[in-house]
This record gives C-alpha cells, structure tokens and sequence, in this order.
C-alpha cells in the first residue's frame, strides 16, 4: 500500500493483511512488519509550523504513526472540509457526513507544547484559499508541499513534510 495516510488511520481501517507499506508519503515505509525507513520531521521544524498554522489561525493536525493530534480550530473547521472532501470523491450528503465525523472523532484534541512533537511525520491543515499554500511554500521552502481533497484547483488541504521525501522517492 501507498499512500498519504498515517499507519494509524491505516490500522483503523480493518483491511485485509498488508505485507508492505510506504505511509505519508513517503516518510513511513515497512516490510512485513519490519521499519525500512522512518523520517519524521526535525522537532524544530515542527515547531515552525504550528506557530505559523496558529498565527494564521489555519485548523492542522500531526500525523505520527500512534496516532493523528489537532487543534481547536481542526474540530470546528474540519467536519465541514471533510464532507466536501467525501462529496468530491462521490459520496452522498449522508454517507460523506457520516464519514467526516469519523475521521475528525479518530483525532486527538491537544494543545500548547503538546503539539512539540518529535514524531511527526507530516502536517497537514485545511487551506482557505491557493494563498494559504502559496505561503507555505514561501514560509518553508526547504519542505515537501503537497495539496489535496478535491479536484483540479479547488484544494482543500495542504501539507508539509520532511524534504526529498514523497509517495515515488524516498531519500
């Protein structure tokens, strides 16, 4: 499996036995339950991004591999994002509601210095508009950008990561 997921949102899904995973793109890779390769992002990279995601009063979350932690912002925010993200990929009003509230339940509400983490893997938070991404990239340069949550240019989320890394290569 490859994907953009955290081993946490993986494991709360109920699939079928995998053999092999590359997970946030690209910053988590195992084998047969053996880590190939684990590259979170540096402590004081971390710290960058959540004083910057905060001064804007963007809603973000850490994804680790124990688990996915947000702030308040992400709790008021994110279940209307994540039904428009569940309307883009099909679903009905219902079903994508329903969906939402799961994945925005399956978050860990923190707060202050907790978000000074060591495990995290990428961070991701919603975008208001292309500027919000366009800042980031200017903000830090030296990170992996991507966007994602609807098609074309209607972004619905943007997240950063550890450099040279991503779903195709990892270094």
């Amino acid at each position: 499996m490859c994907t953009g997921c955290s081993k946490d949102e993986i494991l709360q899904r109920n699939l079928c036995e995998l053999d092999g995973m590359i997970l946030e793109n690209g910053t988590y890779v195992e084998d047969h339950d053996h880590v190939i390769m684990h590259q979170a992002m540096p402590l004081e990279e971390v710290k960058k991004v959540v004083h910057w995601c905060q001064e804007r009063n963007l809603a973000f979350y850490l994804e680790t591999n124990s688990g996915v932690y947000c702030n308040d912002q992400m709790i008021k925010d994110g279940p209307a994002v994540m039904i428009k993200y569940g309307q883009g990929k099909g679903a009905d009003l219902s079903n994508a509601t329903e969906k939402a509230k799961s994945f925005i339940d399956s978050f860990t509400l923190i707060h202050g210095d907790e978000f000074y983490r060591e495990d995290v893997n990428k961070i991701d938070f919603i975008i208001r508009d292309d500027q919000d991404h366009l800042d980031a990239i200017t903000a830090f340069p030296h990170l992996a950008h991507n966007t994602w949550g609807d098609k074309g240019d209607l972004a619905l989320f943007s997240d950063l990561g550890p450099t040279g890394i991503n779903k195709k290569t990892c270094h």
